[in-house]
């Protein structure tokens, strides 16, 4: 019943029946132009009107099988479809595993055909055998139904809903830790929280590079910066001024040239 329902139910197996023109009744000698469905268990059977007044309210082995027949055939078509074949493929037995699987009705799959999904030898048990030779071992089910990694997906922020989105900021503990163990790429003392080059060219989300430096030269540069007048600010010549400004004091403060403070 899962399996039917996940497929599309009866609806779905009835509005492909209806694609057809044909009696599925074979002993009857005169048939309707009238076409019409009747359910027997376990699904459907399309039927003319005179068939249906023959049949109507009977339920034998015959019709079941003629059901059971047009059931089959529509959930492998189904399964066919969703899995990206065209009509000519023939289904195997590790594709439909596969399709039950990704639907989460592993459970319905029994335990022959999950030994033969999973290439395992199969279990032959003799009419005499000794107790000793009885192995115990896990069933292939439960190797099929257990998940290998269980995966949440986020929901989406509310910030990525609004007129102009905006995603949220991703911090790294772990980066930040080490990137504040480092030495100041200039002067070589203690560096402090990692920093961003503001105003160089590296404002974009999930652009921006991290720079060992100390408080001292991080607000030096920073301040550098916003005592620009606002149109260099945004040109690339001042960008790349000011990198080579930076690059500069480095060399300064390595060299000797420059004591530093």
């Amino acid at each position: 019943m899962d399996v039917l329902i996940r497929a599309g139910g009866l609806v779905g197996l009835e509005a492909e029946l209806e694609r057809t023109f044909e009696c599925q009744y074979p002993h009857a000698t005169w048939h309707s132009e009238n076409f019409t469905l009747f359910r027997h268990e376990p699904g459907s059977i399309r039927l003319c009107w005179g068939c249906d007044n023959l049949v109507r309210d009977q339920f034998t082995q015959e019709l079941a099988g003629i059901a059971r027949k047009n059931l089959v055939s529509w959930l492998i078509s189904v399964i066919r479809s969703r899995l990206g074949f065209n009509e000519d493929h023939v289904l195997t037995i590790p594709e439909l595993c596969w399709w039950l699987v990704i639907n989460d009705l592993s459970h319905v799959i029994p335990e022959t055909l999950a030994r033969k999904a999973m290439r395992l030898p199969e279990v032959r048990h003799q009419s005499v055998m000794k107790e000793s030779d009885l192995q115990p071992d896990f069933a292939a089910t439960e190797l099929v139904q257990k998940k290998i990694l269980a995966l949440k997906v986020d929901t989406e922020t509310p910030e990525s809903f609004m007129l102009r989105p905006k995603r949220r900021r991703w911090v790294n503990e772990s980066w930040t830790r080490w990137v504040k163990s480092q030495p100041c790429v200039c002067c070589n003392k203690p560096a402090d929280d990692p920093h961003h080059l503001i105003g160089h060219g590296q404002g974009g989300m999930g652009t921006k590079r991290m720079t060992c430096l100390c408080c001292r030269l991080q607000s030096a540069i920073t301040m550098s910066c916003t005592l620009t007048p606002w149109h260099l600010r945004r040109s690339t010549a001042h960008s790349w001024s000011c990198c080579f400004d930076f690059w500069i004091v480095r060399w300064q403060l390595r060299a000797g040239i420059v004591e530093n403070a």
